[in-house]
């Protein structure tokens, strides 16, 4: 985590420091947040170095040797499910990211209120219904205008074309706490990044 004088760009993510495979140095930094953020990590991007950038090959092998089977051995037991999702009450959960191995993975967009979202829609082998869940992975937006982004349909187009051949494993993760209308607050599942093994970098 940054500090709000470090705002975390679209360019950071896409080519520059946080560029995905890359082995970083965060310099000091302060560790430790309460259930379920219990990997959180304060640092300045200022002082955070590049160490290595993994190869295709190696990045998977990553992602393959950290993946879980089950939300459960990520997350713990206390997910439930809200409509096409799953939500932990605040403060509950052993961690808050984690990677994850699923099956029938596809991408869709959907609009509300003119405002385009990406959802990916999966199955887990312990959860009987297949899931909808928020994709917040920035890759798949892009810059627009002078100071804003928007959904990048057609990079969502090429990881769906991608799946039909390819196996995938989610990066996935927990939101802060918060309420939807009447609700009391809940960390609600999201998906942070979509790996793909036939492209682990997405240097397409």
């Amino acid at each position: 985590m940054t500090g709000r004088e470090e705002p975390l760009t679209l360019d950071a993510v896409h080519s520059g420091l946080l560029r995905l495979g890359q082995v970083i140095e965060l310099g000091p930094c302060r560790v430790g947040g309460r259930p379920p953020e219990v990997e959180d990590c304060w640092f300045s991007l200022g002082k955070a170095q590049v160490v290595e950038q993994l190869s295709p090959k190696a990045f998977w092998s990553r992602l393959e040797a950290s993946a879980q089977g089950s939300l459960a051995e990520v997350f713990g037991e206390g997910l439930r499910p809200h409509r096409t999702t799953l939500a932990l009450p605040a403060g509950t959960g052993r961690a808050s990211l984690g990677d994850l191995r699923v099956e029938g993975l596809r991408l869709r967009v959907e609009v509300h209120q003119n405002q385009a979202s990406l959802r990916a829609h999966f199955r887990v082998s312990d959860c009987p219904d297949e899931l909808s869940v928020a994709v917040v992975d920035l890759r798949f937006y892009k810059a627009w205008g002078s100071c804003g982004y928007r959904l990048d349909v057609g990079k969502v187009n090429w990881v769906n074309r991608a799946l039909r051949s390819s196996r995938a494993i989610l990066s996935v993760g927990l939101s802060r706490a918060k309420a939807l209308g009447s609700q009391e607050p809940l960390h609600w599942l999201q998906v942070n990044g979509v790996h793909l093994e036939s492209d682990p970098l997405w240097a397409h």
